[in-house]
């Protein structure tokens, strides 16, 4: 795929979405699970493609829809840095991936000892810590906060916090209200994993950060305190 071309980035992460999916099967095969080379398929369904049943609430009713894991819960480029001189457009893509690769790991292992009767799971420290950061980014990183901050300027947010984030963007030089949103969930990533680190330096994208965490609801701020300060707790 070209660096130019738009990727599918998931809000909701595949490993997630595969407890949910079914092979597709093709209705026009002689049989279920047999190939079907003389029909056209659509993408995402081919048969043996990795589906799931999707639910859309129309004004006149719904529709359930089969469609391929790849293609669900996600946007182009959601999480993509458009800045014109950033080197990395793709970074935060890739360390979500990487969180999503160790976290899938940790569940697997719950997963298993619970599979074997095991009354109790144990889990170390870094892997409570990896835990806590999916879910609590995973909340965080959704399509609901990405059509929020998705403006080309300030004047185009529409939230009742608008004066005050113009403030802080003017104040920081920054230019669009997605910014914001992506260096903060970008610090917040690296914040969470040097929480113990004094010497972490406060520039702008920690900034960003503490915009953001004044954003969210007030129920998040204990899961908020245990990433920041791990140190701090036994």
């Amino acid at each position: 795929m070209s660096a130019d071309a738009p990727q599918y980035q998931h809000f909701i992460p595949q490993f997630i979405l595969k407890n949910f999916d079914h092979p597709f099967s093709c209705p026009k095969a002689p049989t279920n699970g047999s190939k079907c080379k003389k029909h056209h398929h659509e993408k995402g369904k081919y048969p043996g493609d990795r589906d799931v049943n999707c639910l859309e609430l129309l004004p006149e009713g719904f529709k359930v829809e089969e469609l391929s894991i790849r293609q669900v819960c996600g946007l182009d480029d959601m999480y993509t840095d458009q800045s014109p001189n950033v080197k990395f457009p793709r970074e935060l893509e890739a360390k979500f991936s990487r969180l999503e690769s160790e976290t899938s790991a940790v569940i697997r292992r719950i997963i298993s000892s619970h599979q074997r009767g095991e009354e109790y799971v144990k889990i170390n420290r870094t892997q409570q810590t990896v835990l806590r950061k999916f879910i609590y980014l995973l909340n965080q990183r959704g399509s609901g906060f990405f059509k929020t901050y998705n403006c080309n300027s300030i004047n185009d947010y529409k939230k009742i916090d608008r004066d005050l984030l113009k403030e802080y963007m003017d104040r920081n030089g920054i230019e669009r209200p997605l910014d914001i949103w992506l260096q903060g969930l970008f610090e917040f990533y690296h914040r969470s994993r040097y929480a113990c680190d004094s010497k972490l330096a406060r520039n702008s994208q920690v900034d960003c950060l503490l915009w953001l965490i004044s954003s969210f609801p007030r129920t998040h701020y204990r899961i908020l305190d245990v990433l920041l300060h791990p140190c701090e707790r036994g």
